[in-house]
């Protein structure tokens, strides 16, 4: 996946590797920090996206908040983004 800045005409920031498949859902932090994706698997991954790290979700230490709904990483949730709707809005 590569991020673009578009306030600068679109230029070329970073480009984040260790998708298994396409992408289908991305969710950024409220910060800017980090990038949540999902692929057509249902593999989560978390990037900080300065690094172009994959972070483990049990390595972080504190809550993220996310510009959009978030992917629901955590495993005890596993399949329920799946069900989620903004109608329904399953948490």
């Amino acid at each position: 996946m590569t991020l673009y800045d578009t306030e600068n005409g679109f230029s070329k920031m970073k480009t984040l590797y260790g998708f298994k498949s396409s992408i289908k859902y991305i969710d950024f932090s409220r910060d800017n920090y980090y990038l949540q994706c999902e692929d057509n698997l249902g593999e989560v991954l978390l990037f900080e996206i300065e690094t172009q790290r994959i972070i483990h979700t049990d390595a972080v230490e504190f809550e993220l908040e996310w510009l959009g709904e978030g992917l629901r990483t955590y495993s005890a949730l596993k399949g329920v983004h799946n069900s989620y709707s903004q109608s329904n809005k399953i948490t």
